[in-house]
């Protein structure tokens, strides 16, 4: 009786993902629209559809989960992104004009505040792959169905958290923005209330950021990009 009241537990709950996951997919997408964007927003999209291709849990995602190449793959694309974010952040600095000194630290901490999450939540993914692996290691020879729902759940709900730090991110940037052209006759009240013109604004732009330096990490991380779209057309 246990045995089958664990099978359709499992069973139930593979019922729910697949009836919630096309549905949050398709909220997400039509929310982020990374193409276009910013250089750190497309570092970004391509961490989020990374993690997308992980969360298909198909037998190519199991095989790679169980060596370190997933993990390692991951970093490439968390490094690229934190360095486009201090890229644009740098570049933002050194449009600063004359700012009072604590609105000037304020906006500065509000950034620093929500990179700060979105590299915590981007490290979150990476430890619970890890973690992931060992567990899958310590249960061979026995069935791992239930594992698998819950590790696909925690994927969504971690999906979910890095499309609210995309979010404010973005605002807090494009606060910072607003400062660098507004200067000191302007007060934070004044500079949020331009904020939705200027998220747009910040979406559309298009420059390139970051030395040569940097570019080896940016064309790995590209590069990781275009195989990953080659994945979800082979999965139609």
């Amino acid at each position: 009786m246990k045995v089958l009241w664990a099978t359709l537990l499992v069973t139930l709950l593979a019922g729910c993902l697949a009836e919630v996951e096309p549905e949050l997919d398709a909220e997400l997408t039509n929310r982020v629209g990374w193409q276009g964007s910013q250089p750190w927003e497309q570092a970004l999209g391509r961490f989020w559809d990374y993690l997308r291709w992980v969360q298909t849990l198909s037998d190519q995602v199991q095989e790679e989960l169980m060596t370190t190449q997933i993990t390692q793959e991951l970093t490439v694309l968390m490094d690229e992104t934190m360095k486009e974010v201090k890229a644009y952040k740098a570049e933002l600095d050194s449009q600063l004009g004359p700012m009072a000194e604590e609105t000037r630290a304020r906006l500065a901490k509000e950034v620093q505040a929500a990179q700060a999450r979105l590299s915590g939540d981007m490290e979150d993914v990476r430890n619970r792959l890890t973690q992931y692996r060992s567990e899958v290691q310590t249960m061979l020879g026995q069935s791992t169905e239930e594992l698998r729902a819950r590790f696909a759940t925690h994927l969504r709900k971690l999906r979910k958290r890095l499309m609210r730090d995309w979010e404010d991110l973005q605002k807090r940037l494009a606060v910072y923005r607003a400062g660098a052209r507004e200067g000191a006759e302007r007060g934070v009240g004044a500079i949020r209330e331009r904020l939705g013109p200027l998220v747009e604004q910040a979406r559309v732009r298009t420059s390139t950021l970051g030395t040569e330096a940097g570019q080896p990490l940016r064309e790995r991380a590209q590069a990781l990009g275009e195989r990953l779209r080659g994945r979800f057309e082979e999965m139609g």
